[in-house]
């Protein structure tokens, strides 16, 4: 369900720094890795969402650290921001 979806990446942006604070580095990559493949989500309101959790990963992890790199993340965004 999409409620479900948009409340799981609201989540992620608010809990992500609790994690990086607490040394959770694999998991929050692994949650960028998550929020990444689901960038072909249907529904606005959850894809702004995953854009605002894959921010929040951003910058508690840095450009240079994120995963995917951000180099694959451009290419991804690029069709969604001319299409809205």
């Amino acid at each position: 369900e999409a409620n479900v979806r948009m409340q799981a990446a609201d989540l992620i942006s608010r809990v992500v720094v609790v994690f990086m604070s607490c040394g959770e580095t694999k998991h929050v990559d692994h949650l960028g890795q998550v929020l990444f493949e689901s960038l072909e989500e249907e529904y606005p309101e959850v894809l702004g969402s995953i854009l605002g959790a894959l921010k929040a990963i951003v910058n508690v992890v840095g450009m240079n650290r994120m995963r995917p790199p951000i180099k694959d993340l451009l290419p991804q965004l690029t069709p969604i921001l001319q299409n809205r």
